[in-house]
């Protein structure tokens, strides 16, 4: 499955920073024992400046409870 921003489907709010790109993908392969393997990637591109906690959620955190 793949998901891409489209920022162009709401309008500017100047109370609110747009993330101007945004692509993921998620890869499901069968894993051993009838499990599952799970590839989350992306691409972020935030619009400016954001504060180190938040790019380390996003790292960290955004996967899993994705």
């Amino acid at each position: 499955m793949t998901l891409t921003a489209k920022p162009e489907l709401i309008p500017v709010d100047s109370k609110y920073v747009r993330v101007p790109s945004f692509d993921s993908s998620y890869t499901l392969r069968y894993g051993r024992e009838d499990g599952v393997h799970v590839t989350f990637e992306s691409t972020v591109d935030p619009g400016g400046s954001i504060p180190a906690w938040v790019m380390n959620y996003g790292i960290t955190g955004m996967p899993v409870k994705t």
